[in-house]
């Protein structure tokens, strides 16, 4: 699971998937799962659906401005939109949360040594 908030999730890489899918929309992607929470909501909603890309040379280059999923170090897994940090070594992670909720959700600097993988969302869909 990723959340779009700043919560940690058990990352257990023994965790093997629960099911598979097979869509002709979807077969392009890495992974799908699940999105929670409210700090993406303007953009991906809790509960959709979101095909991930794993981005293998994040370190060496990575499109400013465009919306990943994020593995750190220290157990988070979290969905934001990445742009220039406020040094060389850091990005800048920023949510998109509905308009009544935008003050819980500043933007927040991540040291790229913090970061595991990166995944680039390539596709959300709503679920009802």
């Amino acid at each position: 699971d990723f959340t779009a908030s700043f919560l940690e999730v058990e990352n257990n890489k023994q965790t093997q998937p629960d099911s598979y899918i097979s869509h002709p929309f979807l077969k392009e992607y890495d992974i799908v799962v699940r999105a929670s929470g409210q700090s993406m909501a303007k953009l991906i909603k809790h509960g959709d659906a979101i095909g991930l890309k794993r981005i293998i040379d994040w370190v060496d280059f990575i499109p400013m401005g465009e919306i990943y999923a994020i593995v750190t170090k220290n157990n988070f897994r979290m969905i934001k939109i990445i742009t220039k940090g406020e040094t060389n070594k850091s990005y800048t992670l920023i949510s998109k949360p509905t308009d009544s909720k935008k003050n819980e959700f500043p933007p927040q600097q991540i040291n790229k040594d913090q970061i595991l993988s990166i995944f680039k969302v390539q596709a959300c869909a709503h679920l009802f």
